[in-house]
């Protein structure tokens, strides 16, 4: 396991412990995507899942299969 991979899980089982939604950013890799998945984070987004749009959206987007 990587210092990265152990610091996310350590901020993981915080956010568990006070019942804080967690969304992990700047996702660009398949295995990042299925590691956040792994440990329960609730959301990611980034690169993986669709470059920026330079126009505002017109209204919220939720995407959250818990």
């Amino acid at each position: 396991m990587s210092e990265q991979q152990k610091q996310l899980l350590q901020i993981m089982e915080t956010a568990r412990d006070y019942r804080i939604k967690v969304i992990a950013e700047g996702i660009e890799r398949k295995v990042v995507a299925e590691y956040c998945e792994e440990i329960g984070v609730d959301l990611v987004q980034g690169y993986l899942f669709g470059k920026p749009d330079p126009l505002p959206m017109k209204g919220p987007l939720f995407i959250c299969n818990k």
